[in-house]
């Protein structure tokens, strides 16, 4: 369970990291 967590949390870093149009919200 707390592995998952911590794969959803870095996937979501990801992925705002790789799309600058999901920090300017």
């Amino acid at each position: 369970a707390l592995l998952f967590v911590v794969a959803n949390l870095i996937a979501d870093i990801s992925y705002a990291y790789f799309d600058p149009r999901i920090k300017q919200k």
